[in-house]
């Protein structure tokens, strides 16, 4: 079986999956070339060697509703994980980059295959690309302030219940939402006791919408987010509409670009961390560490996605993405959106950061203001 694998330079590839022959140049100088050692990983080795490469590109290739490369990287993370797994990544990866509503209430009713809910991930529109969410790093940004801001009050009531519940009865803007979530985010205990009190707020309101979508018994910490955008109104018809679909008759494992290699995985945290004096706003990644954000969970391609797209309509041009740099990133929101990164990454990226010698950014109060 010759298993065809596309090449940094761009060419296929095949592999004989028996006996490992590639028919690259590069079998015959090394030995054992990179096209062969990704093959057997991923048939043999059930991705012991690059799995955590074929996690972060899949999610990648979602966010980029690429739906060719997104279902090759599903299937070879299928192959090492199982089809249920890639459905069930799939499902969380909608829930975090969409709020496709029709989507989820399909997946709860079991009425999509493993197989569809892939494929609808993938075509489904992302946050940064409805309308209706213009606005939406200034309301996260100012979210995350206000939070900050009352974060001693929020730790100290004696009574936080009754204090939330009050507080979600008045509750009106995205930005009043966020300081809520941000919140139970650091309290998840209140994570359920929240989710009710958003139901009970849904039957006073006569809020369909939200009351339809806590129905559906989401517990995540994302159904949260989703619940109080719906609370406050902050929803769209738009966001239940996809891409176009097209048909895909081929079958080959993808290439590793640069913008799989960031928190996702070992060798992208490396890379972080030797590049981080060199991640600026409109100004070129560092291409010689190859690193690149624009597609990654981390703020900084958070906030080139949403401003790319509201600056061009489209984050392609000419088939391909646009550059880094040509995305006007104010520096007031790139430094905001730097310290709520070390927030949700302390672990993953900013404690090594800080044993590598590099200061984590501190938060200011003009943020968000």
């Amino acid at each position: 079986m010759a298993v065809p694998v596309r090449g940094q330079n761009g060419k296929l590839y095949e592999v004989d999956l028996e006996n490992g022959l590639c028919d690259c140049s590069g079998y015959a100088a090394k030995g054992r070339c990179n096209h062969s050692a990704i093959v057997s990983d991923i048939f043999n080795n059930s991705g012991k060697r690059f799995k955590w490469e074929i996690v972060s590109a899949f999610k990648k290739e979602v966010r980029r509703s690429d739906l060719e490369k997104a279902v090759m990287w599903g299937r070879c993370f299928a192959r090492i994980s199982g089809m249920k797994e890639a459905a069930i990544m799939s499902k969380e990866l909608a829930y975090r980059e969409s709020r496709n509503l029709n989507l989820f209430r399909e997946i709860k009713e079991g009425k999509l295959t493993d197989k569809e809910i892939i494929y609808k991930a993938i075509r489904s529109k992302k946050r940064w690309e409805c309308d209706y969410l213009t606005n939406y790093l200034e309301d996260w940004i100012e979210g995350f302030r206000r939070y900050y801001t009352h974060r001693e009050d929020w730790n100290t009531y004696r009574n936080i219940g009754t204090v939330l519940r009050a507080f979600l009865s008045k509750c009106e803007t995205p930005s009043e939402a966020y300081e809520v979530w941000f919140f139970v985010n650091g309290n998840r205990q209140m994570l359920r006791p929240v989710l009710s009190m958003l139901y009970d707020r849904a039957i006073d309101d006569k809020n369909e919408k939200l009351k339809d979508f806590l129905d559906l018994k989401n517990t995540s910490i994302v159904a949260c987010m989703i619940g109080l955008e719906l609370l406050v109104g902050c929803w769209s018809e738009e966001a239940n509409e996809y891409h176009e679909d097209i048909e895909i008759t081929e079958d080959y494992i993808p290439r590793f670009e640069d913008y799989i290699y960031d928190c996702d995985s070992p060798t992208g945290i490396k890379r972080l961390i030797k590049s981080w004096k060199k991640i600026e706003p409109q100004k070129p990644m560092a291409a010689e560490n190859k690193i690149d954000l624009r597609w990654s969970d981390q703020h900084f391609g958070l906030g080139w996605r949403f401003l790319g797209h509201r600056q061009y309509g489209s984050l392609r041009e000419a088939g391909d993405d646009i550059p880094w740099e040509r995305v006007d990133f104010p520096m007031g929101m790139w430094s905001a959106l730097t310290y709520m990164d070390s927030y949700f990454f302390q672990e993953k990226v900013y404690k090594p950061l800080l044993k590598a010698g590099y200061e984590v950014p501190l938060w200011k109060e003009e943020y968000g203001s």
